[in-house]
This record gives structure tokens, sequence and C-alpha cells, in this order.
């Protein structure tokens, strides 16, 4: 699984200008999630953006999500205003925003279609 271009929105705001990615950690494997969420592979991503908005600056951190359960494929994207500019020690990363994310992430069902289609009637 890979991704080409940039891979989420700014949180809220209208761009004024193409997003400046200011640091990335790679797509990364992860048994757990994939485990958590009933898919064959999950891969995760996460780096800090920076955006002009109309309101001005804004430093974001974004998230992708990538899971995979037989033919099935999702991209999960997130992203949001963060005061953790890149090198920021990760303890303070983790909770300030990792915190947040798992939040929204830890909430995640990956959808299957129909009820007919999960039954193997389709």
């Amino acid at each position: 699984m890979s991704l080409i271009g940039f891979p989420v929105l700014p949180p809220s705001g209208g761009v004024s200008t193409a997003p400046h990615l200011l640091d990335w950690s790679g797509l990364l494997k992860c048994a757990a999630v994939a485990r958590c969420l009933g898919a064959d592979d999950v891969r995760l991503a996460h780096g800090v953006a920076m955006w002009t908005l109309d309101t001005g600056p804004a430093l974001c951190r974004v998230y992708v999500l990538l899971a995979r359960a037989a033919s099935r494929a999702w991209n999960v994207n997130l992203s949001m205003r963060t005061a953790c500019p890149p090198n920021t020690p990760e303890p303070v990363v983790r909770t300030n925003d990792h915190l947040r994310a798992a939040a929204v992430f830890g909430r995640l069902h990956l959808g299957w279609g129909s009820a007919d289609e999960q039954n193997g009637l389709e």
C-alpha cells in the first residue's frame, strides 16, 4: 500500500496556499490495529504540516490509516491543529496529539457493505 499526493485536508478554514509538509513518519505496519479492525493489513503514518488558512498560518498534525481486508481497502485520514512542532519530544506529542487521534481512530469500524453482502448473499 502506498500514497501519492498530500493525504488530508486542513481541519477547518479556507486554504489559501498548498500545505508544506514539515515532518512525516512514513507508513508503518501495525498488526495490533489490524487485529482490532479485523483487517489483513494496516499501515499508519502521521506528520506535521503548515497550512496558510484564511485566518493565518496553521500548524496541523495529519494522520493516515490504510487498511486492507481481502479485496477491500480503506484510506482514513484525520487532520487537526497542533501546538507540537516537528522535533517535539514524543511523550509531549503522545499526550497532546496522539491521544486525540486515538479517541477518533479508536471508534473506527471498517464498513463491509450491505447486510446481504456481509452474509454472502450478493
